[in-house]
Protein backbone atom coordinates (compact mmCIF):
# COMPACT_ATOMS: atom_id res chain seq x y z
CA UNK A 1 0.00 0.00 0.00
CA UNK A 2 2.93 2.48 0.62
CA UNK A 3 3.97 1.91 -3.18
CA UNK A 4 3.83 4.66 -5.32
CA UNK A 5 0.02 3.91 -7.34
CA UNK A 6 2.58 4.94 -10.67
CA UNK A 7 4.31 1.76 -10.54
CA UNK A 8 2.14 -0.69 -12.89
CA UNK A 9 4.45 -3.73 -12.82
CA UNK A 10 6.17 -5.93 -9.71
CA UNK A 11 8.06 -8.48 -10.80
CA UNK A 12 9.40 -11.50 -8.54
CA UNK A 13 12.97 -13.70 -8.90
CA UNK A 14 12.53 -17.34 -8.59
CA UNK A 15 15.55 -19.60 -8.06
CA UNK A 16 16.39 -22.80 -8.08
CA UNK A 17 13.54 -24.31 -10.48
CA UNK A 18 13.82 -28.09 -11.78
CA UNK A 19 15.65 -28.54 -14.92
CA UNK A 20 12.78 -29.56 -16.46
CA UNK A 21 10.31 -27.02 -15.86
CA UNK A 22 9.94 -24.13 -18.20
CA UNK A 23 8.06 -21.16 -18.49
CA UNK A 24 4.48 -22.12 -19.13
CA UNK A 25 5.15 -24.27 -15.97
CA UNK A 26 6.15 -20.69 -14.00
CA UNK A 27 3.45 -18.93 -15.41
CA UNK A 28 0.70 -21.62 -14.62
CA UNK A 29 2.32 -22.07 -10.85
CA UNK A 30 2.26 -18.86 -9.97
CA UNK A 31 -0.68 -18.04 -11.73
CA UNK A 32 -2.60 -19.28 -8.87
CA UNK A 33 -2.35 -15.86 -6.88
CA UNK A 34 -3.00 -13.58 -9.12
CA UNK A 35 -2.81 -12.59 -13.32
CA UNK A 36 0.58 -13.32 -14.60
CA UNK A 37 1.42 -10.54 -16.98
CA UNK A 38 4.36 -12.35 -17.93
CA UNK A 39 6.92 -15.41 -17.47
CA UNK A 40 10.88 -15.37 -18.11
CA UNK A 41 13.57 -18.08 -17.99
CA UNK A 42 17.06 -16.72 -19.06
CA UNK A 43 19.14 -19.61 -20.41
CA UNK A 44 21.95 -18.61 -17.94
CA UNK A 45 21.91 -20.94 -14.49
CA UNK A 46 21.92 -19.32 -10.72
CA UNK A 47 25.57 -19.12 -9.39
CA UNK A 48 23.62 -19.49 -6.36
CA UNK A 49 22.09 -23.18 -7.04
CA UNK A 50 23.71 -24.20 -10.29
CA UNK A 51 19.88 -24.41 -11.42
CA UNK A 52 16.99 -22.72 -13.57
CA UNK A 53 16.02 -19.46 -12.44
CA UNK A 54 12.73 -17.00 -13.77
CA UNK A 55 10.82 -14.18 -13.22
CA UNK A 56 7.51 -13.49 -12.88
CA UNK A 57 5.52 -10.19 -13.33
CA UNK A 58 2.44 -8.62 -12.31
CA UNK A 59 0.01 -5.97 -11.70
CA UNK A 60 -1.05 -5.95 -8.39
CA UNK A 61 1.18 -5.75 -5.01
CA UNK A 62 -0.71 -8.62 -3.21
CA UNK A 63 -0.25 -10.72 -5.65
CA UNK A 64 3.54 -10.56 -5.41
CA UNK A 65 3.16 -10.82 -1.79
CA UNK A 66 0.72 -13.58 -1.40
CA UNK A 67 3.26 -15.36 -4.04
CA UNK A 68 6.65 -15.29 -1.92
CA UNK A 69 4.74 -16.53 1.04
CA UNK A 70 3.05 -19.37 -0.36
CA UNK A 71 6.12 -20.15 -2.68
CA UNK A 72 9.02 -19.05 -1.15
CA UNK A 73 11.05 -22.23 0.55
CA UNK A 74 8.92 -24.97 -0.99
CA UNK A 75 9.67 -28.62 -2.20
CA UNK A 76 9.01 -28.99 -6.63
CA UNK A 77 10.60 -32.32 -6.70
CA UNK A 78 14.12 -32.87 -5.76
CA UNK A 79 14.14 -28.96 -5.34
CA UNK A 80 13.08 -25.77 -2.51
CA UNK A 81 12.20 -22.94 -4.34
CA UNK A 82 13.75 -19.16 -3.85
CA UNK A 83 10.93 -16.80 -4.25
CA UNK A 84 11.62 -12.77 -3.46
CA UNK A 85 10.91 -9.49 -4.94
CA UNK A 86 13.35 -9.16 -8.12
CA UNK A 87 16.12 -6.38 -8.19
CA UNK A 88 15.48 -4.94 -11.48
CA UNK A 89 12.19 -5.23 -13.60
CA UNK A 90 11.61 -8.00 -15.65
CA UNK A 91 12.77 -6.33 -19.17
CA UNK A 92 15.96 -5.39 -17.59
CA UNK A 93 17.12 -8.83 -16.43
CA UNK A 94 15.97 -10.19 -20.15
CA UNK A 95 18.15 -7.78 -21.75
CA UNK A 96 21.31 -8.79 -18.37
CA UNK A 97 20.55 -12.42 -19.92
CA UNK A 98 21.41 -11.67 -23.40
CA UNK A 99 24.48 -10.68 -22.48
CA UNK A 100 25.62 -13.52 -19.98
CA UNK A 101 26.97 -17.19 -20.96
CA UNK A 102 26.18 -19.97 -19.30
CA UNK A 103 28.59 -20.92 -16.88
CA UNK A 104 30.35 -24.59 -16.17
CA UNK A 105 28.67 -25.73 -13.02
CA UNK A 106 32.06 -28.04 -12.43
CA UNK A 107 34.17 -24.75 -13.02
CA UNK A 108 32.11 -22.84 -9.64
CA UNK A 109 32.92 -26.34 -7.85
CA UNK A 110 29.39 -27.32 -7.87
CA UNK A 111 28.34 -30.21 -6.33
CA UNK A 112 24.15 -30.48 -6.10
CA UNK A 113 22.77 -33.30 -3.92
CA UNK A 114 20.30 -34.74 -5.60
CA UNK A 115 18.46 -35.50 -2.10
CA UNK A 116 16.74 -32.69 -0.46
CA UNK A 117 16.35 -34.08 2.85
CA UNK A 118 20.31 -35.00 2.76
CA UNK A 119 21.20 -31.67 0.99
CA UNK A 120 19.43 -29.71 3.82
CA UNK A 121 21.30 -32.50 6.81
CA UNK A 122 24.47 -31.46 5.27
CA UNK A 123 23.99 -27.82 5.26
CA UNK A 124 22.81 -27.90 9.19
CA UNK A 125 25.65 -30.63 10.22
CA UNK A 126 23.20 -33.60 10.78
CA UNK A 127 24.21 -36.86 11.35
CA UNK A 128 21.97 -39.85 9.70
CA UNK A 129 19.26 -40.38 12.63
CA UNK A 130 19.14 -36.67 13.33
CA UNK A 131 18.74 -36.62 9.31
CA UNK A 132 15.41 -38.78 9.91
CA UNK A 133 13.77 -36.78 12.59
CA UNK A 134 14.66 -33.26 10.58
CA UNK A 135 13.15 -34.38 7.11
CA UNK A 136 10.33 -36.04 8.46
CA UNK A 137 9.15 -32.90 10.69
CA UNK A 138 11.19 -30.12 9.32
CA UNK A 139 9.69 -27.07 7.78
CA UNK A 140 11.49 -27.86 4.72
CA UNK A 141 9.09 -30.44 3.78
CA UNK A 142 6.36 -28.14 3.15
CA UNK A 143 4.79 -29.80 -0.36
CA UNK A 144 4.01 -27.99 -3.72
CA UNK A 145 0.58 -28.52 -3.10
CA UNK A 146 0.31 -27.62 0.19
CA UNK A 147 1.70 -23.92 -0.75
CA UNK A 148 -0.92 -23.33 -3.79
CA UNK A 149 -3.50 -24.78 -1.27
CA UNK A 150 -2.20 -22.23 1.37
CA UNK A 151 -0.92 -24.10 4.17
CA UNK A 152 2.17 -24.20 5.62
CA UNK A 153 4.08 -27.32 7.34
CA UNK A 154 6.83 -24.80 9.43
CA UNK A 155 6.80 -22.41 12.10
CA UNK A 156 10.30 -20.88 10.88
CA UNK A 157 13.20 -21.60 7.98
CA UNK A 158 14.85 -24.00 9.84
CA UNK A 159 12.55 -25.26 12.98
CA UNK A 160 12.13 -28.84 13.89
CA UNK A 161 7.94 -28.96 14.97
CA UNK A 162 5.95 -31.57 16.24
CA UNK A 163 2.73 -30.82 17.75
CA UNK A 164 1.11 -33.73 19.24
CA UNK A 165 -2.15 -33.60 21.60
CA UNK A 166 -4.95 -35.79 23.92
CA UNK A 167 -8.26 -36.02 22.06
CA UNK A 168 -10.34 -34.40 24.87
CA UNK A 169 -14.38 -33.73 24.58
CA UNK A 170 -16.25 -34.20 20.95
CA UNK A 171 -17.26 -37.16 22.96
CA UNK A 172 -20.26 -37.50 20.31
CA UNK A 173 -17.96 -38.42 17.25
CA UNK A 174 -18.09 -42.23 17.44
CA UNK A 175 -21.57 -42.09 16.67
CA UNK A 176 -21.52 -38.92 14.41
CA UNK A 177 -21.73 -39.01 10.25
CA UNK A 178 -20.06 -36.86 7.45
CA UNK A 179 -22.43 -35.93 4.79
CA UNK A 180 -22.34 -33.81 1.58
CA UNK A 181 -25.53 -31.75 0.64
CA UNK A 182 -27.03 -32.55 -2.39
CA UNK A 183 -28.06 -28.83 -2.15
CA UNK A 184 -27.27 -25.78 0.13
CA UNK A 185 -29.57 -25.44 2.90
CA UNK A 186 -29.38 -24.44 6.73
CA UNK A 187 -28.87 -26.61 9.67
CA UNK A 188 -31.72 -25.58 10.69
CA UNK A 189 -33.88 -26.69 7.59
CA UNK A 190 -32.39 -30.13 7.65
CA UNK A 191 -33.04 -30.38 11.49
CA UNK A 192 -36.88 -29.31 11.15
CA UNK A 193 -36.95 -31.90 8.34
CA UNK A 194 -35.32 -34.58 10.01
CA UNK A 195 -37.97 -34.19 12.86
CA UNK A 196 -40.71 -34.06 10.87
CA UNK A 197 -40.15 -37.25 8.79
CA UNK A 198 -38.76 -39.44 11.67
CA UNK A 199 -39.34 -39.94 15.60
CA UNK A 200 -35.34 -39.64 15.99
CA UNK A 201 -33.44 -36.88 17.37
CA UNK A 202 -30.17 -35.83 15.43
CA UNK A 203 -28.02 -32.54 15.97
CA UNK A 204 -26.94 -31.14 11.99
CA UNK A 205 -23.37 -28.85 12.37
CA UNK A 206 -21.62 -27.57 9.33
CA UNK A 207 -18.33 -28.95 8.80
CA UNK A 208 -18.00 -25.97 6.09
CA UNK A 209 -18.79 -25.72 2.36
CA UNK A 210 -21.43 -28.64 1.74
CA UNK A 211 -20.19 -30.71 4.37
CA UNK A 212 -22.12 -31.25 7.56
CA UNK A 213 -21.41 -33.33 10.59
CA UNK A 214 -24.45 -35.16 12.00
CA UNK A 215 -24.33 -36.55 15.69
CA UNK A 216 -26.83 -39.19 16.37
CA UNK A 217 -28.17 -40.85 19.69
CA UNK A 218 -25.87 -44.05 19.38
CA UNK A 219 -24.22 -46.05 16.76
CA UNK A 220 -27.10 -48.34 16.40
CA UNK A 221 -29.20 -45.51 15.44
CA UNK A 222 -26.57 -44.34 13.23
CA UNK A 223 -26.06 -47.24 10.98
CA UNK A 224 -29.87 -47.80 11.12
CA UNK A 225 -30.33 -44.21 9.50
CA UNK A 226 -27.80 -44.04 7.42
CA UNK A 227 -29.42 -46.55 4.65
CA UNK A 228 -32.74 -44.49 5.17
CA UNK A 229 -34.11 -43.03 2.34
CA UNK A 230 -34.31 -39.46 3.79
CA UNK A 231 -30.52 -39.27 3.65
CA UNK A 232 -30.61 -40.34 -0.18
CA UNK A 233 -32.75 -37.20 -0.74
CA UNK A 234 -30.40 -34.69 1.19
CA UNK A 235 -26.89 -36.13 0.75
CA UNK A 236 -24.64 -37.04 -2.15
CA UNK A 237 -22.75 -38.65 0.65
CA UNK A 238 -22.98 -39.91 4.16
CA UNK A 239 -20.36 -42.11 6.23
CA UNK A 240 -19.69 -43.02 9.62
CA UNK A 241 -17.42 -40.40 10.90
CA UNK A 242 -13.70 -41.92 10.75
CA UNK A 243 -11.34 -39.08 11.63
CA UNK A 244 -11.73 -36.65 8.99
CA UNK A 245 -10.94 -33.36 9.95
CA UNK A 246 -12.81 -30.00 9.17
CA UNK A 247 -13.37 -29.38 5.25
CA UNK A 248 -11.41 -27.11 3.25
CA UNK A 249 -14.05 -26.10 1.07
CA UNK A 250 -15.79 -22.55 1.62
CA UNK A 251 -19.02 -20.83 -0.08
CA UNK A 252 -17.60 -18.15 -2.09
CA UNK A 253 -20.00 -15.46 -4.26
CA UNK A 254 -17.88 -14.68 -7.87
CA UNK A 255 -18.91 -11.30 -9.49
CA UNK A 256 -18.62 -11.93 -12.85
CA UNK A 257 -18.37 -8.58 -15.07
CA UNK A 258 -18.33 -7.59 -18.37
CA UNK A 259 -20.34 -10.81 -19.82
CA UNK A 260 -21.36 -10.71 -23.19
CA UNK A 261 -24.95 -9.83 -23.07
CA UNK A 262 -26.14 -12.86 -25.77
CA UNK A 263 -24.72 -15.38 -23.27
CA UNK A 264 -26.24 -13.98 -20.39
CA UNK A 265 -27.82 -16.92 -18.74
CA UNK A 266 -27.30 -20.02 -15.85
CA UNK A 267 -25.15 -22.14 -18.17
CA UNK A 268 -22.78 -19.64 -18.76
CA UNK A 269 -22.32 -18.71 -15.57
CA UNK A 270 -22.15 -22.49 -14.46
CA UNK A 271 -19.64 -22.69 -16.72
CA UNK A 272 -17.46 -19.93 -14.85
CA UNK A 273 -17.97 -21.29 -11.54
CA UNK A 274 -17.14 -24.77 -12.73
CA UNK A 275 -13.20 -23.42 -13.10
CA UNK A 276 -12.80 -23.07 -9.41
CA UNK A 277 -15.12 -25.50 -7.97
CA UNK A 278 -18.74 -26.83 -7.52
CA UNK A 279 -21.67 -24.34 -9.23
CA UNK A 280 -24.06 -23.99 -6.04
CA UNK A 281 -26.77 -21.60 -8.12
CA UNK A 282 -26.85 -17.80 -9.44
CA UNK A 283 -28.22 -15.04 -8.05
CA UNK A 284 -32.08 -14.58 -8.28
CA UNK A 285 -31.44 -11.00 -9.84
CA UNK A 286 -28.79 -12.25 -11.89
CA UNK A 287 -31.04 -14.84 -13.47
CA UNK A 288 -33.92 -12.20 -13.88
CA UNK A 289 -31.57 -9.63 -15.67
CA UNK A 290 -32.91 -6.73 -13.40
CA UNK A 291 -29.64 -5.62 -14.30
CA UNK A 292 -26.06 -6.52 -16.24
CA UNK A 293 -23.23 -4.76 -14.14
CA UNK A 294 -22.45 -7.98 -12.95
CA UNK A 295 -23.49 -11.79 -12.84
CA UNK A 296 -23.71 -13.11 -9.20
CA UNK A 297 -23.03 -17.09 -9.10
CA UNK A 298 -22.57 -19.08 -5.74
CA UNK A 299 -19.52 -21.73 -5.87
CA UNK A 300 -18.34 -24.19 -3.27
CA UNK A 301 -14.46 -23.84 -3.48
CA UNK A 302 -11.05 -25.28 -2.02
CA UNK A 303 -9.31 -22.28 -3.24
CA UNK A 304 -8.05 -20.32 -0.20
CA UNK A 305 -7.02 -16.86 -2.34
CA UNK A 306 -9.15 -14.16 -3.80
CA UNK A 307 -10.48 -14.72 -7.07
CA UNK A 308 -9.77 -12.78 -9.44
CA UNK A 309 -9.37 -13.43 -13.70
CA UNK A 310 -9.99 -12.68 -16.86
CA UNK A 311 -11.80 -15.25 -19.02
CA UNK A 312 -11.83 -14.89 -23.10
CA UNK A 313 -15.54 -15.81 -23.60
CA UNK A 314 -16.48 -17.18 -27.34
CA UNK A 315 -19.47 -16.97 -28.75
CA UNK A 316 -20.37 -20.09 -30.74
CA UNK A 317 -21.81 -19.26 -34.20
CA UNK A 318 -20.57 -15.48 -34.41
CA UNK A 319 -18.18 -14.26 -36.16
Amino acid sequence: MNRERSQETFTLFVDNIPEHNDQTWLKRTFNKFGDVKDAFIPRKRSKRTGNKFGFVRYHCYTATTMAISRMNGVWVENERLFVKEASFGLTEEKNRAKQVRIPSLAKNGFNQEANPIKRRGKELGLGNSELELHGRFAGINRSFAQALKGESSRTGADQMTKLSFKPSGNGGLHRSAVAVMERVVSMKTLSVSFSLQTDRVAQFRSLGGRAVLITFQNQEVRDELLLSQWMKIWFSSVKPWRGEPASLERFAWLSCRGVLLNVWNATTFKGIAEMWGSFIMVEESTLKEFSFADGKVLIATEESVPIQKWIQVEVQGVN
